[in-house]
């Protein structure tokens, strides 16, 4: 279990945290940052960038059962999918979704539009969950 920091801690760790943006929160026994972007694609694309930076740390083993759940899309330019909540990631290629347009790496969520040749791998939202968590 995680201890919490005693007072001397605190003040001794807390003026290298602010340098990276973190601060205390009044009257809360806790600490945060406040994250801006310049526009919704941005932070969509840097909360799915850390989305699959949590993919980056999974056992081989779980990352195969993923794969081997995941059905891939291939779309023609103006072809449309519905990722739904599916768990959706881009392959190759460019599409547009609620959130702008997305890389290969980025996740995808709702209706997607391929802007170019693209491939998309999809898996149901319960078997992500069941294989990252299990």
């Amino acid at each position: 279990m995680t201890e919490k920091l005693g007072e001397t801690d605190r003040a001794r760790e807390l003026p290298a945290l602010g340098d990276a943006g973190w601060g205390a929160v009044p009257a809360r026994d806790a600490i945060r940052k406040i994250w801006k972007f310049k526009s919704f694609s941005e932070a969509w694309g840097f909360m799915s960038r850390a989305a699959l930076a949590e993919l980056s740390v999974l056992p081989g083993e779980t990352l195969t059962r993923l794969a081997r759940e995941m059905e891939r899309h291939e779309l023609a330019p103006g072809e449309e999918l519905e990722a739904g909540d599916r768990f959706a990631i881009v392959l190759s290629g460019l599409v547009n979704g609620p959130e702008g347009v997305l890389h290969p790496g980025d996740r995808a969520s709702g209706r997607v539009r391929a802007l170019t040749p693209a491939a998309l791998a999809v898996c149901d939202r319960s078997a992500y969950d069941a294989i990252v968590a299990g």
